[in-house]
């Protein structure tokens, strides 16, 4: 999976509090899972889209839907630019491990 491009929202401050992460592909549950070994996962399959939340850290989680292919980092503390920047790496080359790891991803049309 690719991360096709970032967008960080700011507050009224002027401070990142959170990213959203657009994708090469739709998010699949085998993706979900993928992200789940990040931290506590919390999956609502009942949802009319299924929803998940992943707690990286009292301070920090990521929130999407399954077959959107975008979510969303939330950090509700970010100190900051430099260690968005660090966060934002580190855990997109886990998402691009994703693709490496499981060859079965719905291309977007």
């Amino acid at each position: 999976m690719k991360i096709l491009q970032t967008k960080n929202i700011y507050n009224c401050r002027q401070v990142t509090t959170m990213i959203d992460v657009l994708l090469d592909s739709e998010i699949t549950k085998g993706f979900i899972d993928h992200l789940g070994g990040l931290g506590n996962i919390t999956y609502k399959p009942e949802f009319p889209k299924p929803y998940f939340k992943i707690h990286l850290s009292d301070e920090h989680m990521i929130v999407g839907c399954q077959g959107n292919a975008y979510f969303r980092i939330v950090m509700n503390n970010s100190k900051s630019e430099k260690m968005i920047e660090n966060i934002k790496n580190n855990f997109f080359d886990f998402v691009e491990e994703f693709e490496h790891q499981y060859n079965f991803l719905k291309p977007i049309n």
